[in-house]
């Protein structure tokens, strides 16, 4: 269902999913007990561990499901809840140095793909759907041409489509003139 979207630009999945959906994230839940309530939201059971820190798992309901299908709720939660802990840091890093990251190469695009529906149901359930955030943001161009269109992650910049896929230059508004730069993407 998601894939669609990054049909003429799949160099952005990762960077959208750690720098996108990661984004969202962090902007509904800002302490580990926020995290608990989104984990709660998502249909996961919250318990309060031994150390005070929430402790996740599968619903006894679930517990039917096959392992490996269990194992990949789980594993699937403790990915964005791992990135989403060092948020901060991700954040600070540019395109390159996301994509290049040995460790955060370990989402690939599926699991990619994976963090953004998770994060847009996750976004839906908390209400955060229809904050003004969300509301506010364009819609990017539709691509017909080779030109400059609202860049898939960052609203306020625009990026330069060839009719085939991103490429690196991008430009920001500056005033009433446009500043422009070099961004690769992966």
């Amino acid at each position: 269902m998601v894939r669609p979207l990054f049909t003429h630009e799949p160099s952005m999945i990762r960077w959208t999913a750690l720098r996108g959906a990661l984004l969202y994230l962090d902007m509904v839940a800002t302490t580990d007990q926020d995290w608990a309530g989104v984990a709660e939201l998502m249909g996961l059971h919250v318990t309060s561990g031994p150390n005070g820190q929430p402790d996740v798992t599968l619903p006894p309901h679930l517990s039917n499901l096959p392992e490996q299908v269990q194992q990949n709720i789980m594993g699937l939660f403790w990915s964005i809840t791992r990135r989403w802990g060092t948020y901060e840091q991700i954040a600070q890093m540019n395109i390159a140095a996301v994509n290049g990251d040995p460790d955060l190469a370990r989402v690939n695009d599926a699991v990619a793909l994976d963090y953004i529906a998770w994060t847009a149901v996750a976004m839906h359930r908390t209400g955060q759907m229809n904050s003004g955030i969300i509301q506010g943001m364009p819609e990017p161009g539709r691509l017909e041409q080779p030109g400059y269109y609202i860049d898939p992650l960052f609203a306020k910049a625009e990026r330069y489509w060839d009719g085939h896929d991103w490429t690196a230059q991008c430009r920001v508004r500056d005033g009433r003139s446009w500043s422009y730069v070099e961004q690769a993407l992966r």
